[in-house]
């Protein structure tokens, strides 16, 4: 894959990841916002939270793998806590042996 195709797959990535994060947040405030007034506390809205929680973390995972970076590396504790938080729900599991900030690419 030339470098321009690469930039333009990358930035549609991001393009895609952020749409998506917007909605995901907005829901995640409207179930708070629920779970605050008690009148809808039960099997409904944790399985709304929980799938909300599922989305964003898969987001998040989907933005570092595959969305454009803003800069040459990235934390190595905020991709633990991304890999943690994809797979808490996944059957997929994912042995980080990366002991410094990886670069972005």
């Amino acid at each position: 894959m030339s470098d321009t195709h690469h930039t333009i797959a990358a930035l549609l990535g991001s393009r895609i990841c952020h749409d998506l994060i917007s909605p995901l947040g907005a829901i995640g405030n409207g179930v708070e916002l629920l779970s605050m007034s008690g009148s809808t506390a039960g099997p409904e809205l944790s399985l709304i939270t929980e799938s909300v929680d599922n989305a964003n973390a898969r987001i998040k995972f989907f933005r570092i793998a595959f969305g454009a970076g803003t800069s040459t590396q990235i934390a190595n504790r905020e991709v633990q806590n991304i890999i943690a938080d994809y797979t808490k729900t996944s059957r997929v599991q994912i042995n980080w042996l990366i002991s410094e900030d990886p670069p972005r690419n």
